[in-house]
């Protein structure tokens, strides 16, 4: 089978897209990871309210809790907005600045940036599957992943680039270069 890819290939990435896609969900991890904390404290203050409830009717007892619980909510998702925007809203515009995915020759550079700059080189030989993946919100965004499953197992064995753009026609080029460079 002949080559017909050039040796050099810049992949190209939606990065608005993806920008918009990490920061709506890491502002839902931080609400969400919260949210158990208010949770908690949520139940303190149904047991404190229903201890100190003794004598009062039941519907000024159901207001206290609900009001309580409101209020914690309010206080801690606010707790979580201003962490999402000191640690995680820059991020997401550096890390989709910054990622950079291409062919170079018999090999797939990764480039992605973040608080710390990884650059991987994988050999076509080490790649094992090809996969594209579109959750919910990537589907919200309108960004596809590329996933792939390298040999030597562990817990960099998968690796998934969001945000590709033609994702499909992509995933289908690099399994093509693949099979023709893997044995270069």
């Amino acid at each position: 089978m002949k080559d017909i890819y050039p040796e050099n290939i810049e992949i190209h990435i939606n990065r608005d897209a993806l920008r918009r896609y990490l920061r709506v969900k890491w502002l839902l991890i931080w609400m969400g990871g919260l949210s158990l904390f208010a949770f908690l404290f949520g139940m303190a203050v149904l047991t404190d309210v229903l201890d100190n409830s003794v004598g009062i009717g039941i519907q000024e007892t159901i207001f206290r809790i609900v009001k309580g619980i409101v209020e914690i909510f309010l206080v801690v998702e606010g707790i979580a907005t201003c962490l999402y925007f000191m640690f995680s809203h820059h991020l997401a515009a550096r890390m989709s600045k910054g990622l950079r995915v291409s062919v170079e020759g018999a090999f797939l550079r990764i480039i992605q940036t973040g608080y710390i700059r990884v650059d991987r080189k994988l050999h076509f030989r080490s790649i094992v599957d090809y996969a594209t993946v579109q959750g919910r919100l990537m589907r919200r965004f309108g960004i596809i992943a590329l996933q792939m499953a390298t040999t030597g197992g562990g817990n960099q064995s998968t690796i998934q680039i969001a945000g590709i753009q033609d994702c499909e026609k992509v995933r289908d080029m690099l399994a093509e270069i693949d099979s023709m460079r893997e044995n270069g």
